[in-house]
């Protein structure tokens, strides 16, 4: 059995398809003969030799879907397109028209696509296999009256191909500040009670998908990966907006008072708004992560012991909550002093 050369996304889901459905029929029909003629638990060996197979087969098939793709070089031209991003908005904010994409980042979103199902079909089958293999050494202790120890299985692409991982986290964090900067340009006032802008549910949306994504992977240091990288595209990129945006407002407003006698807050209620729905929905994405963690890493063998990380790693969501509180708060503070006593 070998991986032939696949160019696309759908080549590549049939070949890992493919090679799952082979060693799941290997693992249905041989390791019950083998069991049967020659007791339980005897079918270790296999079990192992096809978990060794496995490995080499799937990361073969990632690799030349790597190539084929050239994901390098793309997830290369991501991170310095990020830099120059990053050093562009330290002079201000670009322009719409001046900043240049350097990826298409619908593409880039297709591409993720692809290695998010290799990634968890891959990984799905492994913790299956792994929970096999456990269960076979538990009967193979039980009639030898011994306790083996037990070697947790790592993550396999993580420890094997830590490439994957780096490519993943470089197209994910350009798929995250290109879309996030698309939905600021793009801010429609909403029909909405009490009255906010399209922002909000726009940036979270590209933000949830980025984390949903993530667990393809079923590894903890990827997922506080991407945790940091949520917190430093609301930190950096969202919250800065939506503050340097108050400001302006108070700059109106005073212009306002002076020559016209009354202010206009109407922006600024929107503003706020925004800032109390993007709190809920932080605490959202938080809850969601929690929920996936305790479904899926918590029982995949070898992540039990890393859940805690990814608990801390949300701590810095915590410390955005209340972030934006603050903003809210002083907000609130200085519009009651400029109304009343200017």
């Amino acid at each position: 059995m070998s991986c032939y050369p696949a160019n696309s996304v759908i080549d590549h889901a049939d070949l890992v398809t493919r090679i799952i459905d082979e060693f799941g029929g290997v693992l249905m029909t041989q390791c019950q003969v083998i069991q049967s003629h020659f007791g339980a638990g005897t079918h270790l060996r296999l079990l192992q030799a096809i978990q060794k197979l496995f490995d080499k087969y799937v990361l073969e098939l990632l690799e030349d879907y790597i190539a084929s793709n050239a994901l390098k070089v793309k997830a290369s031209a991501a991170q310095n397109a990020i830099k120059k991003l990053n050093a562009e908005e330290q002079g201000g904010p670009p322009s719409p028209k001046s900043r240049k994409e350097a990826l298409d980042v619908h593409k880039v979103d297709e591409l993720l696509q692809g290695l998010e199902y290799l990634c968890r079909e891959s990984n799905l089958f492994l913790q299956d296999l792994t929970l096999t293999i456990e269960d076979a050494l538990n009967v193979a202790d039980l009639q030898n009256g011994v306790n083996t120890p037990r070697n947790e299985r790592e993550n396999f692409f993580y420890l094997q191909n830590l490439d994957i991982v780096g490519i993943f986290l470089s197209l994910e964090e350009y798929y995250m500040v290109v879309n996030v900067a698309r939905a600021i340009e793009m801010e429609e006032l909403m029909d909405s009670v009490p009255p906010t802008s399209s922002v909000v549910d726009d940036v979270f949306f590209v933000l949830k998908r980025s984390v949903a994504r993530c667990f393809a992977l079923f590894d903890s240091n990827t997922l506080c990966a991407i945790i940091n990288l949520v917190t430093h595209v609301l930190s950096k990129k969202y919250y800065n907006v939506l503050s340097a945006r108050l400001q302006q407002t108070f700059a109106a407003a005073n212009l306002q008072k002076n020559f016209a006698g009354a202010v206009d807050n109407a922006e600024q209620c929107v503003i706020l708004n925004n800032i109390e729905h993007s709190r809920e929905c932080i605490g959202s994405l938080r809850a969601q992560i929690l929920h996936e963690v305790d479904r899926s890493l918590k029982d995949f063998p070898g992540q039990a012991k890393q859940v805690d990380n990814v608990t801390q790693c949300l701590g810095d969501f915590d410390q955005q909550i209340q972030k934006f509180k603050r903003l809210v708060d002083v907000t609130l503070s200085l519009s009651f002093l400029l109304t009343r006593f200017l």
